[in-house]
């Protein structure tokens, strides 16, 4: 049996003297010798061991065979350093090998290495003592790694941006105003703003270079430079003689946001609309101080603001309505007509709406109450305050195109509401259908020629038959890439007619009563009970209510 004291010990190496033994030996017990011995870190030589014992083996079975006398079975090995770069030469990672009973590696040792492997940039020196520390932690033949060097990405520059520096009727708060007593006056909801000639109106903040950027290996990355972007220069606006990166104001008006920019308009300012001033046909905007009277029409290209309340009037814009009171009229006995008409191609906005007719191109918007009004409206209809605690439609016929929200829908007073969501589906699906007649004619022609092409080919003349197959596979062709282009076709217009179903909604956010009727894309359904806070959509071909907070 092997013992301890065949072995040769020394602080470097561990040799075994080839000595015979009562029985053979396996190359294992040396290995068992070798870890039986108290503080030994060197590392095996597995080739060596398997040496030694075939040479011990041999000269147990013969005492005179020519063997050498010892054989080196473990020694001391240094800790090593490996690096593998990655991310196109963003980072690298360095790998310390734990020594056999050597040396550990040093900061001077990790740095020289660093250089033999031509790395020059982004070098981690901070954190190379604090790494070294954990390593030298490391049990013989354990391994731990740590970014030696990072590169930087080079950072793009930013593009020019625009800083809007005047207030737009857009952004304007309806908000009543206090006096200097202190109370609240309902009547005035604020001034409307206007601006006089060469005020600033939008600043250009002008693109940056960007940051340069570099690999491990010292070579620069080149950023890309922000772009300039143009002023859009819109009616009433021109670029500043003094700063081109300055739009201002070309004549006195009201500011409007137009095509991400800024539009001056001039502007027609009264203060009452009344017998006693006559009705209005302006081509800019209008501004009304206070109301529009009974029987009195204001009919303008642009916008019209109204600062106090439109009774029985007819407002008719080319823009946007905004009416900071109550839009109002009266049910005619004789046809039961509405008396007040507003028809905007942009949005209408009042605090309330009652007994109207009301028509805008894009919204129409009451922060309280849209009552026994007939809407129409080419996006939305919205009866909410901005804290949606009121807002009820109740009574009348609304119509959009692809949403209505409100706090309350309807009511228990017996009259009717009734809502539609149109999605303006009619064209596309118009389009459909001629494309589906198209297809089926085409169909008919190619099952024709195909037909002709079978018929062709019981022809006896080689030279008439080749002729008469070419002309039809030509046409066959022809045909079947049309039928494929109308077909494709025909799939993105039912894609389109999908997605149009999909974004139309009825949302309200605290009771829809009983006894609504609602039609969302010819789909016809009618309230039977009263929901809480829902959500209606059209979803496989049947309106569906569901809940608000699910949703």
């Amino acid at each position: 049996m092997l013992s301890k004291d065949t072995l040769d010990i020394s602080n470097d190496k561990i040799s075994i003297n080839i000595v015979a033994q009562e029985s053979e030996i396996k190359a294992i017990e040396i290995c068992q010798l070798l870890r039986r011995l108290k503080n030994n870190d060197l590392m095996e030589l597995d080739e060596n061991i398997a040496q030694a014992a075939d040479m011990i083996n041999q000269l147990t079975r013969d005492h005179t065979a020519n063997v050498v006398s010892d054989i080196v079975i473990a020694q001391a090995k240094d800790a090593s350093l490996s690096v593998e770069i990655i991310n196109d030469d963003m980072k690298a990672i360095v790998t310390v090998n734990a020594p056999w009973g050597g040396k550990h590696v040093r900061k001077k040792d990790l740095e020289h290495f660093i250089v033999l492997q031509g790395i020059t940039s982004g070098i981690q020196t901070e954190y190379f003592d604090e790494h070294l520390k954990a390593a030298e932690k490391l049990k013989p033949g354990q391994t731990y790694q740590f970014d030696a060097a990072i590169g930087q990405a080079a950072i793009d520059g930013n593009d020019s941006e625009f800083k809007i520096l005047v207030g737009t009727m857009e952004d304007r708060e309806l908000k009543p105003q206090q006096r200097a007593n202190g109370k609240v006056d309902m009547h005035d909801l604020g001034e409307v703003t206007t601006v006089a000639v060469n005020t600033p109106l939008i600043e250009r903040i002008p693109p940056t270079e960007g940051k340069a950027g570099f690999t491990v290996f010292g070579k620069a990355l080149a950023p890309t430079p922000g772009e300039t972007f143009e002023f859009t220069v819109n009616d009433g606006t021109q670029i500043s003689s003094d700063n081109s990166n300055l739009l201002v104001s070309a004549i006195e008006g009201v500011p409007r946001l137009y095509q991400g920019s800024i539009a001056i308009n001039d502007t027609l300012k009264v203060k009452n609309v009344d017998i006693g001033f006559g009705n209005i046909d302006y081509k800019g905007n209008v501004v009304v101080q206070g109301d529009v009277c009974e029987g009195m029409t204001v009919k303008t290209q642009g916008d019209i603001t109204i600062g106090g309340c439109v009774n029985s009037a007819t407002l008719i814009a080319g823009g946007n309505i905004i009416v900071e009171q109550g839009i109002f009229g009266k049910k005619r006995r004789e046809d039961e007509s509405l008396t007040c008409h507003v028809e905007a191609e942009g949005s209408v906005s009042a605090q309330y709406m009652q007994y109207a007719e009301l028509s805008a191109g894009v919204n129409v918007e009451a922060q309280t109450q849209l009552l026994h009004c007939h809407v129409t409206a080419g996006d939305s209809v919205k009866a909410a305050n901005k804290g949606a605690t009121k807002g009820t439609i109740f009574g009348g016929h609304i119509t959009a195109k692809n949403k209505v929200s409100c706090v309350e829908l309807g009511g228990n007073a017996g009259s009717k509401t009734e809502l539609t969501l149109t999605a303006e589906l009619g064209s596309v699906r118009e389009k459909l259908d001629a494309h589906q007649e198209t297809l089926n004619k085409e169909f008919k022609v190619l099952q024709q020629l195909i037909a002709a092409h079978d018929k062709v080919k019981g022809i006896d003349s080689k030279q008439e038959k080749k002729q008469l197959l070419s002309k039809l596979k030509r046409n066959i062709d022809k045909k079947v890439a049309i039928i494929v282009s109308v077909k494709k076709t025909m799939a993105s217009l039912n894609e389109q007619i999908a997605q149009a179903r999909e974004s139309m909604s009825i949302v309200t956010k605290k009771t829809l009563y009983d006894g609504v009727k609602i039609t969302m894309d010819n789909c016809e359904s009618q309230t039977l009970e009263q929901y809480k806070a829902i959500k209606i959509t059209l979803s496989d071909g049947a309106i569906t209510i569901g809940s608000l907070k699910e949703d």
